[in-house]
């Protein structure tokens, strides 16, 4: 009962005090303290009360987390008072309620024993209620209960303004801890207290310079999280404090850095008109301890627009900085980083949950998903985050997929959205936690469905494994060097050396540095020209889809102008058995532009019904095949070095093209 009392309280704070005694002044000025730090407050302004409180006032009672009770010397004098006090001690029995006693000009233990000035107000009472014993000494008891908390007696801080300022920033940590701890078990990261005590300890050391700490990682790993759980249990401590929240996305905006600087002074200076004078509002910050947070920086610009260096703020000053590019921090000169590790699987899993399902464990619809919506959760994760809703639905229809129903129940279980360019969107963590699945499937990345990483591309097509390539117009393989560019779609599985289509939309080329053609391409050949040996019936019932060709394509800065573009293309050869005659036939034609060191060029051409037609009638026979750049290169150095050749059959005899997301075997032999 207690924890859904403090999930669905009004207010953070109800103050009890008498109003003839600190209305106008103690109450008032902590009243405004209270408002300043945004701290929903409930004070009851009526000037004349009568002798039991009304219904409003109850609720406003059992609806705050936190009740401060003023004792000051009339405070007694009060049924009204006595019944709130009453209740707000029902309250912190009943629903674990926070109360704080703060002792104005009267001793603790006069209020304790009902004596001192105190006592004659109290006595004052016992007159007009000489006849309810009962209820007398119900306030009695509630006084003496309260007495015995910890709380603020005025006389050990002689200025009211400290007084104030302790009481405030006490009910700062308290209402920080309750929410931190409701956060950390509901709906933040496992694990995340020990992080941030991590953090704690970081931003604790001594420093002759205001101290600076980056948190760094990949998109969706719980940066965010860490430092704005470390935010909210330390920014008591400070004079001024702000969290800026989505650097890289508002700074996108027109005027998007203005606006946070201005956000960043107002927050800091506690002043919602602050001047326009940036130099007289950092000689401000100057004198103050603060502690800031900029979340998700890019680059090292945005900190210099926002608040140009640190050397405005006092070395008792606090930054946090939270970025995926290491070297905002270096620019920044922040000398210590934490690194945020990946979570494991099973913490992962229960993160990507409570994001998608608002629980720690997926959703039962999930676990019942259709390997048709699986498949395109999985491919959207690995693939697709930013591109447009329609060409997606189009791979996917080509793939036998029905993305329409599929697309739809992703985005009713809020793992994708549309937004308002028709462009799929996934949340970071929810797209990290898809690649972390096909990870688990394999150690080796050459037995995983699909691949995205160029460095796990380039070890797959070097050593005999599979790849997935994915349509995209102008789509780059995650790094830091790259029978890339993508015109269209194939999967190709591959299995002791051998390639074999699960489905295509017509060709594809993608581009990815390396120097050497895959060891499971059969035909392959130095220089532009492979000659085939082929069967008369090679294209006999359909059996040969299209061909899978690499080439490695080299450029020399000595023969070819940077920024250059040539047309490469990818000639078929064919000998017809009627006239033995040899005739050409381009099947792929593409445009590349100069790229500085060797580079493979990998894709795929498949056969139309036009192609078959002629195939048959003329009863061709493949005999070559030939790469061609062009305007021609004349030096050696440059052009076509190498390239190779494998053709691509039916799965099976039936001529039945496999689910996609089957995984293929074959024999050595087919």
């Amino acid at each position: 009962m207690a924890s859904s009392y403090r999930n669905n309280k009004k207010y953070d704070v109800f103050v009890s005090f008498r109003g003839e005694d600190t209305r106008d002044n103690f109450t008032s000025h902590l009243y405004s303290a209270l408002c300043r730090q945004n701290i929903p407050t409930f004070i009851d302004d009526q000037l004349n009360r009568g002798d039991q409180i009304s219904e409003s006032l109850v609720y406003a009672i059992e609806a705050s987390a936190i009740s401060v009770i003023v004792f000051s010397e009339g405070y007694a004098s009060s049924g009204w008072c006595l019944d709130e006090l009453v209740k707000i001690l029902e309250c912190k029995k009943e629903y674990a309620q926070i109360v704080i006693p703060v002792f104005y000009r009267v001793d603790p233990s006069d209020v304790r024993n009902q004596t001192g000035s105190f006592g004659n107000s109290f006595s004052k009472l016992e007159e007009r209620f000489k006849e309810n014993s009962k209820k007398l000494q119900t306030w009695r008891n509630a006084l003496k209960e309260a007495a015995t908390l910890s709380g603020f007696p005025s006389q050990n801080i002689r200025r009211e303004s400290e007084l104030i300022n302790e009481v405030v920033n006490h009910i700062l940590k308290r209402l920080l801890d309750q929410v931190f701890r409701r956060n950390d078990n509901k709906n933040q990261l496992v694990g995340v207290e020990s992080r941030v005590e991590e953090i704690q300890s970081l931003l604790g050391v001594q420093s002759k310079d205001v101290y600076a700490l980056g948190i760094w990682g990949i998109g969706g790993i719980g940066k965010t999280t860490i430092a704005r759980a470390t935010f909210d249990k330390i920014s008591s401590d400070f004079e001024g404090s702000c969290f800026l929240e989505n650097v890289r996305e508002e700074s996108q905006k027109p005027g998007g850095l203005a606006c946070l600087r201005q956000k960043l002074l107002s927050n800091l200076l506690k002043d919602k008109n602050v001047s326009l004078d940036i130099g007289l509002n950092f000689r401000r910050l100057s004198r103050m301890k603060v502690l800031i947070v900029f979340d998700d920086v890019t680059c090292f610009s945005q900190l210099e627009s926002i608040i140009g260096s640190l050397d405005c703020l006092t070395p008792v000053s606090r930054i946090i900085i939270t970025t995926r590019n290491k070297q905002v921090l270096r620019n920044w000169g922040v000398r210590k980083r934490y690194e945020m590790e990946a979570l494991e699987y099973h913490h992962a899993l229960e993160l990507f949950s409570r994001h998608a399902f608002k629980q720690n464990h997926p959703d039962v619809g999930y676990e019942k998903f259709s390997s048709k919506e699986k498949n395109i959760f999985l491919d959207v994760a690995c693939f697709s985050q930013g591109e447009d809703v329609n060409v997606v639905m189009k791979f996917h229809n080509a793939s036998g997929f029905y993305p329409e129903i599929g697309i739809s129940v992703l985005v009713d279980k809020s793992l994708i959205a549309i937004d308002s360019y028709n462009k799929i969107r996934m949340h970071d963590l929810v797209q990290e936690l898809g690649r972390e699945i096909v990870r688990q499937e394999s150690i080796n990345p050459g037995n995983r469905s699909r691949l995205w990483h160029h460095e796990d591309i380039y070890e797959v097509l070097t050593y005999n494994t599979a790849i997935f390539f994915y349509r995209s117009n102008k789509f780059k393989l995650e790094g830091n060097s790259t029978a890339g560019i993508v015109e269209d779609t194939l999967r190709i599985q591959h299995t002791n050396h051998t390639p074999v289509r699960d489905f295509s939309m017509g060709k594809c080329l993608t581009v990815l540095p390396g120097n050497e053609i895959p060891k499971w391409f059969e035909f392959q050949s130095v220089g532009s020209f492979i000659t085939l040996e082929m069967p008369p019936d090679s294209f006999n019932n359909s059996r040969v889809q299209g061909i899978a060709f690499s080439a490695i394509l080299a450029f020399s800065d000595r023969h070819v102008d940077c920024g250059r573009w040539f047309s490469f293309s990818f000639e078929l050869k064919v000998k017809t058995t009627k006239d033995c005659g040899t005739h050409d036939t381009r099947l792929f034609q593409s445009r590349v532009n100069y790229v500085e060191s060797d580079h493979l060029h990998l894709g795929y051409y498949l056969f139309c019904e036009e192609d078959f037609n002629v195939f048959w009638t003329c009863n061709c026979i493949p005999e070559a095949v030939h790469f061609n750049v062009f305007p021609p290169l004349e030096c050696q150095c440059c052009g076509v070095k190498k390239c190779g050749i494998q053709l691509i059959r039916f799965l099976n005899s039936s001529n039945s093209i496999e689910d996609p997301s089957t995984c293929f075997n074959r024999n050595e032999e087919d």
